[in-house]
């Protein structure tokens, strides 16, 4: 698998999303380093995370966008990599129900 690095391609993420689907997916963010894989319709990001966890905003960009991909039969798939050597993968679809769940909760 090869991995691109998106200052290298392509200015916006955005302009990648209208590559591999009919519509636009809106993407808020942009990822340090992605892959695609076409047959599988998987699109694997990779965060390089220095210091600081991924802040709340950006985990809830990336389960947005998970959620959006998602309508159209995509994956993502999301690696953290830390200074230290760690790498983490996030499940986004569970972060992402955990943020509808406390946005529900958060209403009542």
């Amino acid at each position: 698998m090869e991995i691109r690095e998106i200052n290298r391609e392509f200015r916006s993420f955005p302009g990648l999303i209208r590559m591999f689907v009919d519509e636009t997916i809106e993407a808020t963010f942009k990822p340090d380093h992605y892959s695609l894989d076409h047959e599988h319709q998987i699109v694997y990001l990779i965060e390089d995370v220095h210091w600081n966890d991924l802040s709340t905003n950006k985990l809830r960009k990336l389960a947005k966008f998970w959620a959006d991909c998602d309508c159209y039969d995509w994956d993502v798939k999301l690696t953290v990599n830390h200074i230290y050597g760690t790498s983490v993968e996030l499940d986004l679809a569970e972060q992402y129900y955990k943020l509808l769940q406390s946005q529900v909760v958060g209403i009542r």
